[in-house]
Parts: structure tokens; sequence; C-alpha cells
């Protein structure tokens, strides 16, 4: 109803869902599922931690949402969902940003949401695919399509093997690669 009265075409508009509370966690698979629309699902950190009685300070990598912030993700995943980190409150802590920014990968996340223009590069840097990942992506599909060219049954590269699961992120981190080259030209 609002896409046509904005003369937009309907479905145009999506949506992402913040969970920011221990509730909304409890009901994250579920809210992640919610709509067509929904494309991502966002970690609400300040609002959760307030939900919680954390302290208004963090400390280190935010170790006491690891757990909120896993579900998060999980529940994203099994959607089939971009799952987004929380804020890093303090906009003059770069190195803080960075390491939160970098958990936050590690953890699953598509990305993380920011509070001040200053932390875009950090976070752009963090979650784009560094070089030696994007060789070494290139390296696994290309030693795996050999190998099924070959029509070899098992596959190994520097010594781990090469399954559809490693093959299919590697590929990933070229989809990654390639979609933030196009956004940079």
């Amino acid at each position: 109803m609002l896409e046509r009265r904005a003369a937009i075409a309907v479905g145009t508009v999506r949506i992402i869902a913040s969970i920011e509370s221990a509730a909304a966690l409890l009901e994250a698979p579920r809210i992640a599922k919610a709509a067509d629309r929904l494309i991502g699902v966002m970690f609400g950190s300040e609002d959760f931690a307030l939900d919680l009685g954390l302290p208004t300070k963090r400390e280190g990598e935010a170790g006491d949402l690891l757990y909120a912030r896993s579900a998060t993700v999980i529940a994203a995943a099994s959607a089939r969902k971009l799952a987004f980190d929380g804020i890093w409150p303090d906009i003059e802590d770069a190195a803080g940003l960075r390491v939160d920014s970098l958990r936050a990968r590690r953890l699953g996340f598509s990305g993380k949401t920011l509070i001040h223009p200053g932390q875009i590069g950090v976070v752009n840097e963090v979650f784009s695919p560094s070089a030696a990942e994007v060789e070494e992506a290139r390296r696994v599909v290309r030693a795996f399509d050999e190998a099924l060219g070959r029509g070899d049954g098992a596959v190994a590269l520097d010594g781990q093997m090469l399954d559809p699961p490693v093959v299919d992120r590697a590929r990933r981190v070229l989809r990654a690669h390639e979609r933030d080259s196009r956004l940079v030209s």
C-alpha cells in the first residue's frame, strides 16, 4: 500500500529486523523467517545490553555478548538471511572497532552496523576478502575443479581435504570479491 502511494514497485522495500532484547533473541529464528521482504537480521547490541543490565563500557571483544551474537548469526543463517552485527560505540577507538569487527566476521556476520562515518573504512576492510583470502580461494577452486576433471574421487590441497563445503566457502569468497570489485569500479 505505501509502495503504491510512493509510486514504487510493490515488493521493493526490504526489511532488516533488529534483535534488541532477550525476548527477541529467543524468537530470532522465527523473526528471521517472518517475511519474504526480510533480507537480514541485525543484532542491536546496545539495546540488548540494556535489557540484560550490562555495564555501559564494553570490555575487550564484547565477550559478554558472544552468545547473543552467535545466536543471531545462527538464526539468520537458518533462514538463509544476512546477519549484521551491532555497533561499536566508541567512535574514537578504531583498534577496538577492528578487533570487534574481526570477531563479528569470524562469527559469521555479513557486516556491521555503524554510528559514525569514520568507522566505514575499518569495517569495509575487515568484511572484504583480503588479497590472500582471494588467492587461497582461487587455489581451492582450481584444485577441486582440476581433480573433478581428472575423475579423482578425493581432493587434497596442501594436506587439507577439499570437500564441497570447503569449496563452496571458497566460491563465496570469490563472489564477495567480485561484488566488492564492481562496487569500487
